[in-house]
């Protein structure tokens, strides 16, 4: 039997990482990957992080942000400090309980500190042949520039022996370059050639060719992969064969699907009409269905004409939106979509604010308002109700309805919690 085409591709990454690690004097490897190949690369990891680990190395993560370098070597030695804590709480290993990290010698750099730390941390360990890998991916990057230069300094001080570093570049726009230039020895590029595509397209043929369900999902893939090329032309032509598929076997929800899929390539092309019309035809299907008997297609309903609105908003056509979201609100109430139901009263008065029609905003807003008591309470303090509350707030102060504020904010309290206003930031 034929291996699983990502089993494959994973594979490849193992043997291109032992590669990597057989060669002493590489420290740094620098993954240059594609945008479908960084899911690969996290799977990786989380492999060798499982008792399916076969490389024979001990991979740690750290994700601290890069602001600033002096703050940045103190958050990541935190963060590495407090997963090698957890590490000792759950893992049975003598060797890795036992270790306890270096002081840090007056006057010593930062940097070099840590990396002694490491270093230190990996001659702990039993691992006679294998490393201790850092893989480092900051959850953001303000400066990539001062990030390349404290790079640098880092092998310019050093790597241990015992450890090594990981990191990914993007080709689509690599910054590392210069790195890999001037540590032609120390850092290894490597570009895993994966081709996500063709695996993408074989598990989409897996099965017998002459099944509809394996024509549709093949056709659906190639659908997908058109709209990531951003191919206008091959997408259209894609979502003909794709519905044409769905049609022929009486597949009302694929059939929304297609649409759905089509009109998000263009809205990603910033043709807003164009989107906004063919979400209406995938509105269509589902409400055909929906009348037919088939309930799951009421949300489908509330789905598409959503997707109608925010095509809308972002042509700024705030007179066109309203109607989408106020067409879905039936659906949702039948439905018992409490979230779905507020959102589309919460979306009906945002629209009717950027027309300056503070009556009808007000009382949209105010049924969102009133449907947040029915919503679960787990998922009150993460929705948007607390925006529904910051937005009512200041149309009452607007209006000098101070009465009306006060309750508002009471309600607010009461619904989210103290912290309601620091959520509506974030929402």
């Amino acid at each position: 039997m034929k291996e699983n085409p990502i089993v494959q591709r994973q594979q490849q990454l193992t043997q291109q990482w032992l590669d990597f690690t057989e060669k002493p004097d590489t420290r740094l490897c620098r993954w240059l990957v594609t945008d479908d190949e960084l899911g690969m690369l996290q799977a990786f990891y989380q492999l060798q992080n499982s008792e399916g680990n076969d490389t024979g190395d001990f991979f740690l993560k750290l994700t601290s942000s890069f602001a600033e370098p002096t703050a940045f070597v103190q958050d990541l030695q935190q963060e590495f400090f407090q997963k090698i804590k957890e590490l000792q709480e759950l893992v049975d290993d003598p060797l890795l309980k036992k270790w306890k990290p270096l002081k840090a010698v007056p006057g010593t750099s930062p940097i070099l500190h840590f990396l002694s730390t490491l270093g230190n941390f990996a001659q702990s360990l039993d691992l006679p042949e294998g490393f201790v890998v850092i893989y480092l991916q900051p959850q953001s990057i303000f400066n990539r520039y001062a990030w390349s230069d404290w790079l640098v300094q880092v092998l310019q001080m050093g790597i241990p022996q015992r450890v090594r570093w990981m990191l990914t570049d993007f080709q689509q726009e690599p910054y590392l370059k210069t790195l890999a230039q001037y540590f032609p020895q120390e850092v290894v590029t490597i570009a895993p050639d994966l081709k996500m595509s063709a695996a993408v397209n074989e598990l989409a043929s897996a099965g017998d060719p002459a099944n509809p369900g394996v024509q549709f999902r093949k056709a659906f893939v190639h659908l997908t992969q058109a709209i990531g090329r951003q191919d206008l032309a091959m997408v259209d032509q894609t979502a003909v064969k794709a519905f044409k598929i769905a049609n022929a076997n009486g597949w009302p929800h694929m059939k929304v699907a297609v649409n759905m899929a089509r009109a998000g390539a263009y809205l990603g092309k910033q043709q807003y009409d164009k989107a906004y019309k063919i979400y209406g035809e995938a509105y269509d299907f589902a409400r055909a269905a929906y009348k037919e008997g088939d309930k799951p297609s009421g949300k489908l309903s509330v789905t598409t004409l959503f997707s109608q609105g925010a095509a809308m908003i972002a042509a700024e056509k705030y007179d066109v939106a309203v109607h989408s979201y106020t067409q879905a609100v039936p659906y949702a109430e039948e439905a018992e979509d409490l979230y779905n139901l507020m959102e589309a009263w919460r979306m009906t008065g945002f629209c009717y604010q950027q027309l300056h029609q503070e009556k009808l905003a007000w009382n949209a807003l105010w049924q969102a308002l009133e449907i947040g008591p029915k919503v679960d309470d787990a998922v009150r303090p993460n929705s948007t109700l607390p925006y529904i509350g910051q937005a009512l707030m200041a149309m009452a102060e607007k209006s000098g309805e101070m009465n009306l504020y006060y309750l508002v904010r009471d309600r607010m309290v009461f619904l989210v919690g103290e912290d309601w206003v620091e959520k509506a930031k974030a929402v």
